[in-house]
């Protein structure tokens, strides 16, 4: 007898379905089949270290003519993802700490054979990587994340002179396909650059958060670090320098360096579709508005006389149980059509820092621009302080 089990080999998101699949083919007739159990195996130290215990076990008994069983083991895995943003670095980092966790899922098959005996078929998955990330309605279930560049736009706006993190998935671990990123001076042309080698330090991770490096993309901080690989050329963080790119194999990410003179810039990170940590900075006006919530009672107030008889001065209303929260209202500036997809995977975030504080974002509604009826896209974004101002 024999069976097969089909699960990722790389990247995979915990808030979209991840299923497992067992096909068992035997020799024997199948009315003989009788369960699968599953032992789901979830952990965030080194790849060798599978824990001896199971996360969770699940076991289905005989059903129907098949011999066919698919199991979502999404729900499980998520319980162990933590949602820790990373810190700007001068030098490619690996993902923070339980962000991305190893899985691999054993199987029994337990069969009666024609003579009454118990025969059981056993194996395993390959042992992939876990995000707290999704997949669209139109992707392929089985489809696991592109290697390189995990964001959903090919224009970033960056400020001057500051620092900022950009995600990469290297690819499946042992089969890597992204072994560098190459840097490029200026929107167009190639008279200047540098690769920046990520296959001697980064291939093969024994550390799930290995499997997704964060690689500087602010001026500040990448400038720094061609500086420290001896690149000779015009750094990113120069004065005459308006824009420049970034490349993986076919992709190009074109970096905008924006000088905001009147307004304050607010930075957004959240975890994007792919579970991993996403910018976006709103260069343009924004305001703060303090709201209160409340509760209240009337209460009566007078006095006794020496007689014992009370008399009513005036009912006055009193609150209580008082908390408020911090709105914060937003605008991108001029930005690309395509950032419509980085807007939706904002609004779909469970996870959304502004400035480093923790909000979660009001807008439940947003018209999607297009150049040819908006020309100038810039959106509007309204996020809430994830806590009250008074601690209760």
């Amino acid at each position: 007898m024999a069976t097969a089990i089909s699960a990722p080999t790389k990247l995979v998101g915990a808030r979209s379905p991840i299923y497992i699949g067992i096909n068992t083919t035997s020799s024997v007739n199948f009315s003989s089949f009788f369960d699968i159990t599953l032992n789901i195996k979830v952990w965030d130290t080194t790849i060798s270290s599978v824990p001896s215990d199971n996360r969770q076990t699940l076991t289905r008994t005989k059903f129907a003519s098949t011999n066919t069983a698919v199991f979502d083991i999404a729900p499980i895995i998520r319980e162990y993802l933590e949602r820790t943003a990373p810190s700007n670095s001068n030098t490619v980092v690996i993902s923070p700490a339980s962000t991305i966790v190893w899985c691999r899922v054993d199987f029994i098959v337990n069969f009666n054979n024609t003579g009454g005996t118990v025969t059981n078929d056993t194996g395993s998955s390959a042992i992939f990587p876990v995000t707290d990330g999704y997949k669209r309605y139109e992707d392929s279930a089985e489809t696991a994340y592109t290697d390189g560049f995990l964001t959903s736009v090919d224009t970033i706006y960056v400020p001057e002179n500051a620092s900022q993190m950009i995600p990469i998935s290297l690819g499946a671990r042992s089969s890597e396909t992204v072994d560098s990123v190459t840097f490029k001076l200026g929107a167009t042309g190639s008279s200047s650059t540098a690769s920046i080698d990520l296959a001697g330090a980064f291939h093969e991770p024994t550390q799930p958060e290995g499997s997704v490096v964060y690689f500087p993309i602010g001026d500040t901080n990448l400038s720094a670090l061609l500086t420290a690989l001896s690149y000779s050329g015009t750094l990113p963080s120069a004065t005459n320098v308006s824009a420049y790119r970034l490349v993986i194999g076919s992709r190009t990410l074109l970096v905008n360096k924006v000088c905001e003179a009147k307004y304050t810039m607010k930075q957004i990170i959240f975890l994007n579709r792919f579970g991993v940590w996403d910018t976006l900075n709103c260069f343009k006006a924004s305001s703060d508005t303090f709201s209160v919530t409340k509760e209240s009672y009337k209460k009566a107030t007078g006095s006794v006389s020496t007689s014992g008889v009370f008399t009513f001065d005036t009912d006055i209303k009193q609150d209580y149980n008082v908390n408020g929260t911090t709105q914060t209202t937003l605008n991108t500036g001029f930005v690309v059509e395509e950032y419509k997809e980085i807007i939706k995977e904002l609004m779909m975030s469970e996870a959304v820092l502004l400035d480093g504080v923790r909000v979660k974002v009001v807008t439940a509604q947003q018209t999607l621009q297009k150049h040819i009826n908006d020309k100038m896209i810039n959106y509007t974004l309204q996020l809430e302080e994830a806590f009250d101002e008074r601690y209760v």
